[in-house]
């Protein structure tokens, strides 16, 4: 009881610490929210990585993609956490500093090999390096460890595609269309999708049934 008792407080004490930038950046007021993390940071250092972290995301929402970057960096050079790792690696590839992103990137999932979202965007940085076979080779562990995961295997087959995987694309999309028909991330373009796959195959029968 007292265990828990304890916990509860301290998340009570960081929510009442943190709530004021909630609110402002909820009602839009994305500078003032910034402000507020900043004096935050000094006035409570031990929220200061929170305060920042919502600083850099505030940054983020507003497009001002160096100025995350930066905040991520300060982060990682006092404390290597993970999520500020994958913040700084989505500030890059919005940069188009797509080599640097990918470095972080394979160094943050070797380290954390559960990260889902570190897998997604460095299949987007290896798209657009144009390396559709190792991007595809990433999101294929991605959905090794979570195979249920609708956008991520819309996504593998839309890459298998272009990789000229056929096999690889119908697979992905057939999984898409069965786990997606009763649910709101159904999509009709799977279907199309997965029409494709089929007449690259040269299978119009199986094309025609999708139809």
């Amino acid at each position: 009881v007292e265990l828990l008792s304890g916990r509860i407080k301290r998340a009570l004490e960081r929510r009442a610490a943190l709530l004021p930038a909630w609110q402002q950046a909820a009602a839009g007021k994305l500078r003032d929210a910034i402000r507020t993390c900043e004096e935050g940071e000094k006035a409570q250092p031990r929220y200061a990585f929170d305060f920042a972290r919502i600083r850099a995301e505030l940054h983020t929402t507003l497009e001002e993609h160096q100025q995350a970057a930066n905040v991520y960096r300060q982060i990682m050079t006092e404390r290597p956490l993970g999520w500020a790792a994958l913040g700084m690696a989505r500030a890059l590839f919005a940069l188009d500093q797509v080599d640097d992103a990918r470095t972080i990137l394979e160094e943050l999932l070797a380290a954390n090999p559960r990260l889902m979202a570190g897998y997604d965007l460095l299949a987007r940085c290896l798209e657009a390096s144009d390396e559709p076979e190792l991007a595809k080779k990433a999101l294929e562990d991605a959905v090794a460890i979570s195979p249920h995961v609708v956008r991520r295997l819309r996504k593998l087959g839309e890459v298998a595609l272009a990789a000229g995987d056929v096999d690889g694309a119908e697979k992905s999309f057939r999984q898409v269309v069965t786990r997606a028909r009763y649910s709101e991330f159904r999509n009709p373009e799977d279907h199309v999708n997965l029409v494709k796959a089929l007449v690259t195959r040269d299978d119009l029968l199986g094309a025609t049934g999708v139809v």
